[in-house]
């Protein structure tokens, strides 16, 4: 993966911050940026895809029929990326698998034996 694609995956990240926030300074306040720098970012992704994906005014933001495209497909992403991320801190989290100790006899059926109805 080359940066330009990391840069890109960056700027439409941000840019579904600002549709989802609705403007400018609500991304940036989430995300812990200015408003020039989202706006830089925002600037960026569509200078890269050839297009405005916003129609900015004073007072409004509104998507462009690519905008909204490339929101909805993100947005589906991003919720598909959630669901990984919380696939593998679950499986972290759960022990599995076998698990294999090798005891007396004795020992296993006056220790071990009563403990693994809680273990299990």
């Amino acid at each position: 993966m080359d940066k330009s694609l990391l840069d890109q995956i960056e700027y439409i990240a941000v840019y579904t911050t600002v549709v989802d926030q609705g403007s400018f300074s609500g991304a940036g306040r989430l995300l812990g940026l200015s408003n020039s720098a989202v706006s830089k970012r925002v600037d960026r992704l569509e200078r890269s895809l050839g297009t405005k994906l916003l129609q900015r005014s004073t007072r409004s933001l509104s998507m462009t029929e690519a905008g909204r495209s490339i929101h909805e497909k993100a947005t589906q992403s991003i919720a598909l990326l959630e669901e990984a991320r919380n696939q593998v801190s679950n499986l972290a989290e759960t022990p599995q698998g076998i698990i294999k100790v090798t005891i007396s006899v004795a020992f296993g059926k006056l220790c071990i034996a009563p403990l693994l109805p809680a273990f299990l």
